[in-house]
């Protein structure tokens, strides 16, 4: 591709019986194909792709409230359709968002202007025209009818999209929304297609007044399963507006690994009940180190850490942890002890700038 494109996500399909292999790569606001296994890389122009002046797609992956990694992927059987997960522009029905009519409310409509979720999309490059390496195509873009959207958990995730080929030549579909996981058998055709992975449905809210309940941490980051992981949704019967999601019909095998804000679960029977995962997966991740202050009179130091799954802690010696300060951080940042100044301790900022005394 052009010298200076910037591009932060490649995905590219399987081998052709020609030998020609397709490839993908999105950067912010900009797509590029490559026919011929990336020798030759063409600009996608086309007017359909996902514009919001807030959030671009395709930008870096980050550790919150962005892209991971995997934004992108190759539809199984047909490697001209791509995959493209991205913030905003959410289509899903919105659920326990307050202040809005009701429950069912489609997302950025003037029922409900707003959600801040994911959306997902479709590339289909069957009809691009290539004729030359300086001729420029287009895509047919669309946008994907996207899985509901539950509100009051933390939209501290990232967005990613990830397939999982099935033995019958069918695929799962699973699509992060800053929120949740969420999985379609297929190509979703309506919201009715997605199920809520890690979290109760809005039909399981109807059934069995679950409020919301996440099984596992919100905010997730990725997943991953065993190479036999199958299972079999089917569309939730409950009265609308509660019937907008499909629930677990059937577990057939396989393991699947979701980490979140906090650590790492994981569910051997298909996602109806998650454990928190052992050996050392299980964390609460400190932000950088510990910071140490040294107290007066005291032999053992004041230890503080912030850690991105809401919180900071202190401890005098270890025999007991408690709070720091009244300040609320949510996904909080790094302390810093001062080597000239043994007395004080920094506490920094990441969401909202600068740092503490």
């Amino acid at each position: 591709m052009p010298a200076g494109a910037a591009v932060y996500h490649v995905a590219a399909g399987p081998q052709q019986p020609d030998s020609s292999r397709r490839v993908y790569a999105v950067g912010p606001n900009q797509f590029w194909y490559s026919p011929d296994g990336g020798t030759q890389w063409f600009k996608d122009l086309s007017s359909g792709l996902p514009i919001d002046p807030n959030v671009p797609y395709g930008d870096a992956p980050y550790d919150c409230c962005a892209s991971s990694a995997e934004v992108l992927a190759v539809e199984p059987g047909h490697p001209e359709h791509v995959f493209l997960a991205m913030r905003g522009l959410a289509n899903g029905p919105a659920y326990f968002s307050g202040g809005d009519p009701q429950d069912g409310a489609p997302c950025n409509t003037p029922a409900k202007t707003v959600c801040g979720e994911g959306s997902i999309w479709l590339g289909d490059y069957s009809g691009f025209k290539v004729n030359g390496a300086a001729v420029t195509g287009a895509a047919a873009w669309r946008q994907l009818q996207g899985p509901p959207i539950y509100f009051g958990n933390g939209n501290s995730g990232a967005v990613f999209v990830q397939i999982r080929p099935l033995p019958d030549g069918s695929y799962l579909l699973f699509f992060s929304d800053l929120n949740s996981v969420h999985v379609s058998e297929g190509m979703p055709t309506s919201s009715a297609s997605w199920h809520r992975l890690g979290g109760f449905d809005a039909s399981d809210d109807y059934l069995f007044h679950q409020s919301n309940t996440p099984q596992v941490h919100v905010d997730p980051h990725a997943i991953a399963t065993t190479a036999d992981f199958n299972i079999q949704l089917k569309t939730a019967t409950t009265p609308s507006p509660y019937n907008h999601n499909s629930v677990l019909n059937k577990f057939i095998s396989g393991i699947i690994w979701m980490a979140n804000d906090g650590g790492v679960a994981f569910s051997d029977n298909g996602g109806n009940i998650w454990s928190r995962a052992l050996s050392g997966l299980s964390t609460i991740q400190v932000n950088h180190v510990f910071a140490a202050l040294s107290l007066p009179g005291k032999s053992e130091p004041a230890l503080y850490f912030g850690v991105p799954d809401n919180g900071s802690f202190f401890t005098r010696g270890g025999d007991a942890w408690g709070v720091p300060s009244s300040y609320y951080c949510g996904d909080c940042d790094a302390w810093v002890s001062d080597p000239a100044q043994t007395n004080r301790v920094l506490q920094f900022n990441a969401r909202g700038g600068g740092f503490f005394l």
